[in-house]
């Protein structure tokens, strides 16, 4: 563990120097020009008719798989964290980050359209005729 991370959680989060401390993380760090994600969500198609090769590699990003969220497990934590340590490897900490990123904001969106619509969100797999993320 680093020093930065042990001084972090030696902190209480209710003191509003947390606060600061986490705030002063995200300001140290130089800020990096992000790659454009090359990934889409599958939650977030209209349907299997609209699936490209990026929602197929979405889904080997998506933790949702793994059980993330309202989403219940398709793969064990072992399976998508080994998946995603070999994508890491394979395209960078910066790309996989983005996708991850990409991938979690979309499904998540599509979860909340579904319980708007009155879905259930423990079973909502987006694609269902009607679903719209």
């Amino acid at each position: 563990m680093s020093n930065r991370t042990e001084t972090m959680m030696k902190r209480d989060p209710r003191d509003t120097s947390f606060v600061e401390f986490v705030t002063s993380m995200f300001e140290e760090e130089s800020l990096l020009r992000l790659p454009l994600p090359n990934v889409e969500s599958i939650l977030a198609a209209r349907g299997p008719e609209a699936y490209g090769p990026e929602h197929v590699f979405g889904v080997v990003h998506d933790p949702v798989f793994a059980g993330a969220g309202p989403f219940p497990p398709v793969v064990t934590d072992e399976r998508w964290v080994a998946t995603a340590r070999s994508l890491i490897r394979e395209e960078g900490e910066t790309q996989f980050l983005v996708n991850l990123l990409c991938v979690l904001r979309e499904s998540f969106q599509a979860a909340e359209a579904g319980i708007r619509a009155g879905g259930n969100a423990e079973k909502h797999d987006g694609c269902e005729p009607g679903c719209s993320p």
